[in-house]
């Protein structure tokens, strides 16, 4: 069985989805299935992460083309829309696959995928894994486009439970919540454990507003501005963004703060082993893969109430959900911990090991992928959708 993912963006650009489908698309190779990506060649106007996703696809038997792509307007900012001239690429990308999976994350894609199933009489699922609604712009596209074009894919992959309600009202067929996963078997603890010391905190994540980071950074000042405090933590910024410029000011204002930009897998599987604990504060998340990613490691997370986020920590059990994004009250949530781990080393260990068992258990990625095969399997044995009614 043939299998097209397609992207809006390039997998050099090395956010969740790219990030995940690394990991999945080998894994659904394994599972017998042949599998091309095809993308654009955009990276949402930041420096690719993920310079060799191309040779990383490529020795595990998975086809990666990438499409040229064009601004919306001459002169205007790059975009993910496809250039006419790659067009007939993606064409013969669909007519010779089995069923189409494709990244349902920029306005005017979707309907282009539409518009490839039906004439190609393909199967077709639109996989959620950018947030439904984030700016205005966008969600005017969304009630007018999106939620009409919803109902005539074959399927819809979400990952959280909040996505799969709306789009069932939409009228959307076949909604499977299947939420990301992690490889517990590369993120995972330690062999020792680190030796007791300032508490460390990390950020992981693009540095913009929908992930909080100037919430972070508004909570780790509060915390500096009590000194006994200060001195028990030391805060790291991993990742990179248009707000980076906010983070490199941070670090000249507290002695604390750490900022190391964007890493590789490596790197960021050495950082969770050299941390106690990991914020993710999220106005907006479908998922959060590094929350995942963290806990594997045996970190307890604390997030916020985001669609995603609230679904993958225990409360009091491998992390703290935060019933308000303020930073006041985040600050009060990463103190709390600086006490429990001095306090109580006894329920602080607990934590981190029931975090461990929560990725394993519930997200682990061999688990995902197989969830994943059966969807797509399913969708191509029932076919796709015959008309437009």
């Amino acid at each position: 069985m043939k299998l097209l993912i397609y992207s809006p963006l390039s997998f050099s650009y090395g956010g969740g989805f790219e990030r995940i489908f690394l990991q999945i698309a080998p894994r659904l190779v394994e599972a017998g299935l042949e599998v091309t990506i095809v993308a654009t060649d955009y990276t949402g106007m930041d420096n690719p992460r993920l310079s060799k996703a191309n040779s990383y696809l490529a020795q595990r038997s998975v086809e990666y083309i990438e499409l040229k792509s064009v601004p919306f307007l001459l002169g205007s900012p790059p975009s993910p829309i496809i250039a006419p001239t790659a067009l007939g690429l993606l064409e013969r990308a669909v007519k010779t696959c089995d069923v189409l999976y494709f990244s349902n994350a920029y306005a005017l894609h979707d309907v282009a995928m539409l518009a490839l199933k039906f004439r190609y009489r393909k199967p077709a699922i639109s996989a959620q894994h950018a947030v439904l609604f984030h700016n205005k712009l966008h969600n005017l596209y969304v009630h007018l486009i999106s939620r009409n074009a919803i109902r005539f894919f074959d399927a819809c992959h979400v990952l959280n439970p909040d996505d799969a309600r709306i789009l069932v009202r939409w009228g959307a067929k076949n909604v499977h919540c299947i939420p990301l996963g992690v490889d517990t078997e590369r993120f995972k603890p330690p062999e020792s454990s680190r030796k007791t010391g300032k508490m460390k905190v990390v950020f992981v994540g693009r540095l913009t507003e929908q992930k909080g980071l100037d919430k972070f950074i508004q909570a780790l000042e509060t915390i500096n501005s009590d000194s006994r405090i200060q001195k028990q933590i030391e805060f790291t910024v991993v990742g990179s963004g248009p707000l980076a410029g906010l983070v490199q000011a941070a670090t000249e204002r507290n002695v604390n703060l750490r900022y190391v930009g964007a890493v590789g897998d490596n790197r960021l599987l050495q950082i969770y082993h050299d941390s106690d604990l990991l914020v993710m504060p999220s106005r907006q998340e479908t998922m959060g893969i590094v929350a995942l990613e963290a806990q594997a490691c045996g970190l307890p997370v604390i997030v916020t109430r985001a669609s995603g986020l609230s679904d993958i920590i225990v409360p009091g059990v491998t992390g703290t959900i935060l019933l308000r994004n303020e930073a006041n009250e985040l600050a009060r949530a990463i103190i709390s911990y600086v006490d429990l781990r001095s306090s109580d080393s006894a329920r602080y260990a607990g934590m981190r090991a029931a975090a461990r068992v929560n990725a394993q258990r519930r997200f682990d990625l061999e688990q995902v992928t197989q969830s994943l095969v059966r969807m797509i399997v399913e969708v191509a044995h029932r076919g796709p959708a015959s008309d437009l009614a």
